[in-house]
């Protein structure tokens, strides 16, 4: 158990919750708590540089400070940052945390400046305790689907992200126990028009085939809450049943299977007919990635006529062909199609994001995803990805609870990071009217509105008048004068 020090004890670096059961340390590799009715650690944030810490309000979030740092943190989850900022101000004479605001506001050093940093609506996510470990929107953002453990079961549920409705569970399909003593790899798929719901297991264990028996792949129909079908996968070439990733065209109608043997395969379902229409082999051998227990992550484009998998392989569904490709600067953890499927962004481990031409032939650049902003220091894989309806911004969530927009016409960034609820992001997807829906593994549903008329208004609000004549001539000088506010 890490022990506070002497040395730690300068002015704020040790801060009582409100309620005085449970004191936090600003140590030299991080954030340290302990309750003080037992005497136990409770959850630490690893970090250097960080020699302050200051109490969030009612105790559900604190925030830490070093020089030119401010991150603020969720109490009992500071694993990941809320928010992870670097700022000019090396003094610090006093913080606030205005969660009705949702705020942090500091004093520089002089003690004549109040600056604020937004949090949004981050703060008052309501946490849930299960872990989400897959997750899938709607290409509307309307539906989304997640895997999660309760009660040391995996269990599918799918969930309305309406405002008035957000979060709420209005579909679980039965779970299917494992069969045997075996492990399981829990399968999911959602179409795009988030109508209809596959889902499957599929059996392994280390050192051992799988059980000799079928694969059984169920499609739901989720206007209906029942089966809509139910897909039967025989044994591949070689005697595996073993089945790595799933995925659904935009109405459902399709299934395309994944299967990651010595020579990967998909296979395309007829799903009212019951019926393999077709297979398409990989020309060669792939390095293949290990399937967690979530299976291997799809992206299928739009018409349906091209799927890229999480290993790397690359199917052209019409030709009946698929081959491995380096798309990424490292492992991929992420891949997305554009609207119209005119282009690929392919996200690794790194947190680089590799943009492709629909056909995965042509590299349109590279963006430094999760590093590139000045503003934090948070780094981090690649965890989703979403085009808008335009297709001209990219948003890209990072494995350190960043969400960033980027603009894909100049391939900069947009802005400084969203506010997050100090989750791991698992789904993004935008809506029509430009909002953007993000699913994390323990807040379900955030929601951005990203309305050009409604952040203009923020930013007026926030400036409390516009740009006048004479800051205008000074600012942008060879631009006729408009009002802005």
């Amino acid at each position: 158990m890490a022990k506070a020090r002497p040395a730690d004890c300068r002015d704020h670096a040790l801060a009582f919750t409100p309620d005085s059961r449970a004191l936090t340390v600003a140590a030299a590799d991080g954030i340290h708590g302990w309750d003080l009715r037992t005497g136990h650690a409770t959850p630490s944030f690893t970090a250097d540089g960080l020699t302050q810490v200051w109490p969030g309000g009612d105790g559900a979030f604190l925030v830490a400070t070093g020089p030119h740092r401010l991150v603020v943190l969720r109490t009992a989850h500071p694993q990941v940052a809320v928010l992870s900022r670097r700022i000019d101000a090396d003094d610090w004479d006093d913080i606030a945390f205005d969660r009705t605001a949702g705020a942090v506001r500091y004093l520089n050093g002089s003690a004549t400046v109040v600056r604020s940093l937004a949090l949004g609506t981050a703060p008052a996510a309501p946490w849930q305790g299960p872990t989400a470990y897959r997750a899938e929107l709607s290409d509307d953002g309307r539906v989304l689907a997640r895997s999660v453990e309760t009660g040391g079961e995996r269990r599918v549920q799918v969930l309305d992200t309406q405002v008035g409705r957000a979060g709420r569970v209005v579909f679980e399909p039965p779970a299917t126990p494992c069969p045997r003593t075996e492990s399981c790899a829990g399968l999911m798929a959602l179409s795009g028009d988030g109508r209809y719901l596959a889902t499957g297991l599929n059996p392994y264990a280390e050192g051992q085939g799988p059980p000799r028996d079928r694969t059984r792949i169920t499609v739901w129909d989720l206007a209906h809450r029942r089966v809509h079908a139910t897909v039967v996968i025989g044994a591949a070439p070689g005697g595996s049943l073993a089945v790595d990733g799933l995925a659904l065209d935009t109405h459902g109608r399709t299934l395309l299977v994944y299967r990651s043997a010595a020579r990967p395969a998909v296979e395309v379902w007829d799903v009212d007919r019951h019926q393999r229409v077709r297979t398409v082999r990989s020309v060669r051998e792939a390095d293949s990635v290990t399937a967690g227990s979530e299976g291997v992550r799809l992206a299928l484009r739009s018409d349906g006529a091209a799927l890229v998998t999480q290993e790397g392989l690359v199917a052209d569904l019409r030709a009946g062909r698929m081959e491995p490709r380096v798309l990424g600067e490292d492992l991929i953890s992420a891949a997305a199609y554009g609207p119209d499927g005119s282009r690929l962004a392919v996200g690794d481990v790194l947190g680089r994001v590799t943009l492709w031409d629909g056909a995965a032939r042509a590299r349109l650049g590279v963006l430094d995803a999760t590093t590139s902003d000045p503003t934090t220091d948070a780094t981090g894989g690649v965890t989703a990805l979403a085009f808008s309806p335009d297709g001209g911004t990219l948003a890209v969530a990072g494995a350190g609870g960043t969400l960033h927009l980027w603009d894909l016409a100049s391939q900069t960034l947009l802005g400084t990071a969203l506010p997050t609820p100090g989750d791991d992001i698992r789904a993004l997807a935008f809506a029509p009217d430009g909002t953007l829906h993000a699913s994390g593994a323990h807040v379900p549903v955030l929601r951005y509105d990203l309305r050009p008329d409604r952040l203009i208004g923020e930013v007026c609000e926030r400036a409390g008048s516009g740009l006048s004549e004479a800051a205008w001539k000074t600012y942008l000088p060879d631009l006729p004068y408009r009002r802005t506010c």
